[in-house]
């Protein structure tokens, strides 16, 4: 299995050399109760990364700035394979937020 976490793309450098590009989404699970959506909580972890090329096969967008919080696109990253398990089995309603995230390696 790939550890998204640690790929790098050796294309993508900047003067500190390879940056680390992808998102960091927050998964925020949900319920219905009396026919209203309501935050529960969590079984597990609710952070996780997702690198560049993950997030865009997921997203079906072109560039990451692309991916926007709470939309239909970006409910698809709760499949990430470095989703918790908890998150990837959930069946209810519940919201992504995500972050854009470029890192150096050091």
């Amino acid at each position: 299995m790939t550890d998204y976490n640690t790929i790098t793309m050796p294309h993508v450098t900047d003067e500190k050399g390879p940056i680390r590009r992808g998102v960091v989404v927050e998964f925020e699970p949900q319920a219905t109760i009396n026919d209203r959506i309501v935050e529960v909580d969590p079984q597990g972890p609710t952070t996780f990364r997702v690198d560049e090329a993950e997030a865009l096969k997921i997203t079906g967008c072109e560039k990451l700035e692309a991916i926007e919080s709470r939309n239909y696109e970006s409910d698809g990253l709760k499949d990430a394979s470095t989703a918790p398990l908890w998150i990837r089995q959930w069946t209810g309603p519940f919201d992504c937020d995500v972050s854009l995230v470029k890192e150096n390696q050091s």
